[in-house]
Order: structure tokens, then sequence, then C-alpha cells
């Protein structure tokens, strides 16, 4: 597991102040988690986590201290983790965030952020690939949660893969299925409900579809 580093660690008090989180508290928080249970959690005052101990971090996870656009310190983030999230970078969950992930559902993320108010709901499996940036008010569902029964239905993969370095515009919905390549770009309220495998594109529409190839971004 890698600790944060002593500059990480000072940037992380900056941003606590920035979001009006009591930097003792933060403090005493992330050593309780990290010596009592071995994890890297820096949290807001109003972050809630159920399931923590089906948390995994091989990085440091940040939960609502961010000051991302839009971020308020009166919004309050929900992590309820009843399968297993596990982290394999350093991560940063904006505030007023709504994650859930059921009891036989995986999430597995690399190093990246999600910015504010990201609804997340996962009952099979979601991958997230590292330098993945999701803007705010995207959702991510993977599953449909009522059956809907028709002539000549298929079964249908739910789970929900997205690659290295895409970038994810606000309100952009990904559902059931949904595959994105390395270096990709989804345009602000696209929808994305089916597999591309074309890498470095600009998805864009609802349901979304390619509009450029041979894209670069950057931050």
């Amino acid at each position: 597991m890698s600790s944060p580093t002593f500059k990480d660690l000072a940037r992380l008090l900056r941003d606590a102040s920035a979001m009006r989180t009591s930097r003792t508290s933060a403090m005493t928080r992330y050593c309780w988690h990290r010596f009592r249970r071995r994890q890297h959690l820096w949290l807001h005052q109003r972050a809630t986590i159920e399931g923590i101990r089906n948390i995994s971090t091989n990085g440091l996870l940040s939960v609502g201290t961010d000051p991302y656009e839009f971020a308020s310190p009166y919004d309050a983030t929900l992590l309820r983790v009843q399968g297993k999230l596990i982290v394999h970078g350093q991560y940063s969950i904006g505030s007023g965030t709504r994650i859930d992930i059921g009891p036989r559902a995986t999430m597995n993320i690399g190093a990246g952020f999600m910015n504010v108010g990201v609804k997340i709901l996962i009952r099979h499996s979601l991958q997230i690939g590292n330098h993945v940036f999701i803007g705010w008010n995207c959702t991510i569902l993977d599953d449909d949660l009522h059956h809907l029964n028709y002539a000549d239905q298929r079964v249908q993969n739910h789970g929900i893969r997205i690659g290295n370095k895409v970038w994810l515009g606000c309100n952009v919905t990904l559902l059931k299925g949904s595959i994105i390549p390395d270096g990709c770009v989804v345009a602000a309220n696209s929808l994305v409900n089916s597999k591309f495998d074309i890498p470095n594109t600009l998805l864009a529409g609802s349901p979304a579809r390619v509009v450029k190839t041979n894209i670069t971004w950057s931050e």
C-alpha cells in the first residue's frame, strides 16, 4: 500500500480548510483508519460510509474534501458498500456524491477523481481505469432494477468498463454493458448504453455515437 507524501497531506489540509472541514477531525479520522484498519481514507465530516470494512485502498481515497466546482461543505456524501470497493491509486470523490455497491458487486477504480453530485449504483461490476475524470452530476447504473420481458430477448453483460485517461463531461449517463476505451471523451449530456472499441474518440449524443476520432485531451 502506497502512503501519501507530506506534500499530499499538506494539500489535503489546505483543501479541508476550503471545504470547512476540521483539519484536526480529518487527520484524526485518517490516522484511525490508517493504523487501525490499514486504510488510507481522508473524509469530510459530512461524508458517511456504510460498509467501510468492504473497502480496500492501495492509495489515498478522499471523500467530500476537495473544493471542486460547485462543491459545498454542506453537501452530504454517501458511500454504501455492501460488495467490494477496491481503490488502486489516489482517488477523490466530490461532495454530494452517492455510491451504492450491491452485495455481490465490485467496483474497481484507479487514480483519478469524480466531481460533485455523481450518482453510481452498481449491482454487478464497474471498472474505472487510471486518470479518469468524471464530471459533475454524472450517473452510472449497471442494472435496470426492474424486469422487462419481450420476444427475442438477449442476455446482456451488465458490467461497465471505463478505460484509462477518459473524460466524462457533466451530466453523462452510463448504462449497463457500456464500454469506453482508453483516451476517449464523452460529451456533456450524452447517454452511453453500448460498447465502443476505438480508443481516442469523441462520443456524443443520446444514444452516444462516435463523432470524432484520433483525439487527444489534457487537463
